[in-house]
């Protein structure tokens, strides 16, 4: 079954976003990358977050990017905010990172 476009159904992610669940949590973006063509996504419910993580996120950007699609953060939690600026990084610059014009 395929999933809903991002239009109409933002992926929420509401979970401890850890090194221990990348694989897990990798197979599931790409899954939906595979399948709709694009992402949106919510992580107003992540509650906790590591490096690996956000690595993740900018790693998936750019897979977007080369097929041609898009990815898209609709809201961040104050935790992945806080984790972005512990890594020396903005929400600005972070966005940045991950926006796309397609």
């Amino acid at each position: 079954m395929a999933l809903p476009s991002v239009k109409h159904n933002p992926l929420a992610v509401e979970e401890d976003l850890h090194i221990s669940r990348i694989d897990e949590l990798r197979a599931m973006l790409r899954e939906r990358l595979d399948s709709s063509g694009e992402i949106e996504l919510d992580l107003s419910g992540v509650t906790a977050c590591d490096t690996a993580s956000v690595q993740l996120f900018v790693s998936l950007k750019k897979s977007a990017q080369a097929r041609g699609t898009c990815l898209r953060i609709k809201a961040t939690s104050t935790v992945f905010q806080e984790t972005l600026r512990t890594l020396g990084v903005s929400l600005e610059d972070f966005m940045g990172m991950v926006a796309t014009n397609s």
